[in-house]
């Protein structure tokens, strides 16, 4: 397993959709595997973890070959309408919605109709794989967890959280050699590594504390599917 990497998000690059309605950053992407076949989807990456900022109405890129997890990082609410599926509401933070990327997918910020004053703006965490080299799972934490997946992505939402990096968990590894590698997270800053090109089947494992008296953190496990 790689180092985990610490970022702060406002300090991530804002950047455009690719269809041009709305803007995005971008926490990590684990690069296609180079022996794979050629990409003819135009998804030059296994998987990809971001946060969409939406002001307005938009309507989401397509994906073609791709699986969506879509997760509301703030009070809403914001209606996903997706294909021919029935809307789909999300409404305080850590709601989610799975979808695949093939489908078209758009996003109202006023949500129901009973609700008069829609809001300013609504943050998205969206993690994507594609669907013949990796599977996604996310959580919204509220108290403290172990994670254990190919590749590890975290943000911490409200309060503070201590996360650790056990030093040594596999076999034949000298543990007594390796301490584990400790540190605190506020709202705003996350973590994340991926998988080495010659061992996408490692696993790796985060253990996570909340230290503060109320908390959420997003939680991203996602595991190879490559033979």
């Amino acid at each position: 397993m790689t180092t985990l990497r610490v970022f702060a998000l406002d300090a991530l690059p804002d950047e455009p959709w690719r269809n041009g309605g709305g803007r995005t950053r971008t926490i990590a992407t684990q690069p296609r595997d180079a022996l794979a076949n050629e990409a003819t989807d135009g998804v030059p990456w296994d998987w990809r973890v971001s946060v969409a900022t939406l002001e307005g109405d938009a309507a989401f890129s397509s994906f073609p070959g791709v699986d969506r997890i879509t997760v509301l990082l703030c009070a809403g609410p914001v209606t996903l309408s997706i294909g021919d599926r029935p809307p789909h509401r999300l409404v305080r933070a850590g709601d989610l919605v799975r979808y695949p990327g093939d489908a078209p997918a758009n996003a109202t910020l006023h949500g129901a109709a009973t609700t008069t004053t829609p809001p300013a703006s609504v943050s998205l965490l969206n993690v994507m794989t594609r669907r013949d080299a990796a599977r996604a799972q996310v959580r919204a934490l509220s108290d403290g967890a172990t994670l254990s997946a190919h590749a590890l992505a975290l943000l911490v939402i409200e309060g503070c959280w201590q996360v650790s990096e056990p030093g040594s968990l596999h076999a034949g590894d000298d543990s007594s050699a390796s301490q584990p590698h400790t540190f605190d997270l506020s709202p705003g800053l996350g973590a994340w590594t991926g998988w080495a090109p010659t061992q996408p089947h490692r696993t790796g494992h985060l253990q996570l504390k909340r230290l503060s008296p109320e908390g959420m953190l997003m939680a991203i496990e996602i595991d190879s599917i490559h033979p």
